[in-house]
């Protein structure tokens, strides 16, 4: 029973290893996909075929350059974008977005809205979030059965147990569960995570070379964020937010934050507060929404 547990989750890792390889290369060859994993050719071309049935890679024609070569051409295996899609929602101060990005990559579908966060009502803020998916989801172009989820980023305080935002500075609203609101709406997965882990989950997936065991992904923007990655894994605290630290007092009783506290980081460091220095407005300035 153990046994095949373990030969299980090893089938899974393997597979999982030649999806990213292939994510991360474009085109690779299954030779090129053995250098980068250090998996055998045979486990390789036993996990690619299995993988093209399925219709999650596709074989691509090698290049007129290389058909010039001597010897056989080199077969690359690509992604295939129509295998699924995910939708991406973005939160962040007076501004929405989403995305419908298919399985390669590609933004297939998007808006972008503008909003008042600051002083909309708890129904307004949910109510256009569930309309700006709900008109993405209603473009006859979209295969909407090809999104596997919806991934839902917010500034913040996230509890991505509970699925909720617990606190933000964007809006004076706490506590939505905004995953469960998408799923009960739409019937797609859903998840949510604090926007700075989500970069840098987003950079170890891309070069996991270069940002392996230890790093820090550090938003500088209107609001001050950060990802944190200790040994490999992602650092999240109680919750799911223990990198966020723009909200930490730096200097106690010191300029007034857009959270309405004073002394905190991003009161000093957030682009807000590099126009007010730069203004030589006062620290008790409020702080400007755009």
């Amino acid at each position: 029973m153990s046994v095949g547990i373990r030969h299980d989750d090893l089938r899974r890792r393997n597979r999982a290893m030649v999806i990213a390889a292939v994510r991360r290369a474009g085109q690779p060859s299954r030779t090129e996909i053995a250098a980068t994993t250090s998996l055998s050719h045979s486990t390789i071309s036993a996990i690619s075929s299995d993988l093209i049935v399925e219709g999650i890679l596709t074989e691509s024609k090698p290049s007129e350059a290389g058909s010039l070569k001597r010897g056989r051409p080199q077969v690359g295996l690509s992604l295939n974008p129509e295998a699924a899609a995910v939708m991406t929602v973005v939160l962040s101060l007076n501004f929405l977005s989403v995305a419908v990005i298919d399985y390669a990559g590609q933004v297939i579908s998007e808006e972008q809205r503008r909003l008042d966060t600051l002083t909309m009502s708890r129904e307004s803020l949910i109510g256009e979030c569930t309309a700006i998916v709900r008109r993405r989801l209603a473009d006859p172009d979209l295969d909407v059965r090809s999104i596997a989820r919806i991934a839902v980023a917010i500034q913040g305080i996230t509890d991505t147990r509970a699925r909720a935002m617990l606190w933000s500075p964007i809006t004076p609203h706490t506590d939505i569960a905004f995953a469960d609101i998408f799923e009960d709406e739409f019937g797609i997965p859903a998840i949510m995570e604090n926007d700075c882990n989500m970069m840098a989950v987003a950079l170890r997936w891309r070069d996991p070379d270069r940002y392996r065991d230890d790093f820090i992904a550090i938003l500088l923007s209107h609001g001050i964020g950060m990802g944190l990655v200790l040994k490999g894994e992602l650092f999240t605290g109680t919750h799911s937010s223990g990198g966020e630290f723009g909200h930490m007092i730096h200097r106690p009783n010191g300029a007034l934050c857009r959270c309405g506290r004073r002394g905190c980081v991003e009161a000093y460091a957030g682009n807000y507060a590099i126009w007010r220095n730069a203004r030589q407005m006062g620290e008790d300035a409020e702080p400007v929404a755009d």
